[in-house]
């Protein structure tokens, strides 16, 4: 799931104001801030996917695969859960995408911990 509503960055031309993500003033800027935060957090997870899939046998790959692929429903569904509460509120977002973040982070731990178990058995 890619956010769109976020499509403001940090980066953006100085005469617009740029929004400084360290101090949000708005709720506007909030969630366009936890938004940034969740796509920065996808990228980096897309890229350490990538990677494995590269160093993987073909049936560790679909294997792979399919982990993923199901675990994007539920970062999907556990996160539309967590923020449900915001529904219809300015905060949803917020709420929204920085469970999306925390939980992308999460798999990039687990993700991360499959590969140093693997360096291990080989060396």
């Amino acid at each position: 799931m890619q956010a769109n509503s976020a499509n403001s960055s940090s980066q953006s031309n100085p005469r617009s104001g740029a929004i400084d993500c360290s101090n949000p003033q708005t709720q506007q800027e909030m969630n366009q801030c936890a938004a940034q935060g969740y796509e920065n957090a996808d990228r980096e997870l897309q890229a350490m996917y990538q990677q494995m899939q590269g160093q993987m046998s073909d049936n560790a790959r679909s294997q792979l695969e399919t982990a993923q692929k199901e675990w994007v429903e539920f970062r999907t569904a556990e996160c539309h859960l967590e923020a449900k509460a915001n529904e219809g509120g300015s905060m949803y977002p917020t709420v929204l995408y920085r469970c999306m973040e925390r939980v992308t982070r999460d798999r990039m731990k687990q993700l991360q911990e499959q590969v140093n178990v693997k360096r291990q058995i080989v060396n």
